[in-house]
């Protein structure tokens, strides 16, 4: 049998109950650290917090890690409430899976304006990779020569 999986990080700061409240009474049965299919909850909160993480970085302070939690939670909440009940998030903005969804993007964009988190949660990029030929002056010849298809 394969080790449970275990919450590190903003991921392990996130509550059940809280996550369970904003489910409005639905009490899915794998919230229960007991159930067998709990791997699944702790799955989606780890993957919501890998997004999360990526903005705001893996120890933010305070103020932030508070915020950062919370959008963890509501994102959370939001992908299960879709899946639980995927034919009442019909209306679109009034299903209440959108309206959590709303609110995760709503904080998450909050985070990404904060000052300095933007460089504590900034993801490597690869630069240019390989040689590239040197601008050519100004004009462009394909610009100014007529393409060849243009007599036909």
């Amino acid at each position: 049998m394969p080790d449970p999986l275990v919450l590190e990080g903003l991921a392990a700061e996130v509550k059940v109950d809280v996550v369970d409240s904003l489910l409005l009474g639905r009490a899915p049965s794998f919230l229960d650290p007991n159930d067998s299919r709990h791997d699944s909850y702790l799955q989606v909160v780890k993957g919501v917090a890998t997004e999360v993480t990526a903005v705001v970085g893996s120890d933010p302070q305070p103020p932030v890690r508070d915020l950062a939690v919370w959008a963890i939670t509501l994102g959370a909440a939001a992908y299960i409430e879709a899946s639980l009940a995927p034919e009442q998030q019909l209306g679109g903005e009034d299903g209440a899976a959108d309206v959590l969804q709303r609110r995760f993007l709503g904080v998450l964009a909050q985070l990404r304006g904060l000052p300095g988190v933007a460089a504590a949660g900034a993801l490597p990029t690869a630069g240019p990779r390989g040689s590239f030929p040197a601008a050519r002056a100004y004009p462009d010849p394909v610009e100014v020569d007529p393409p060849r298809w243009s007599s036909l």
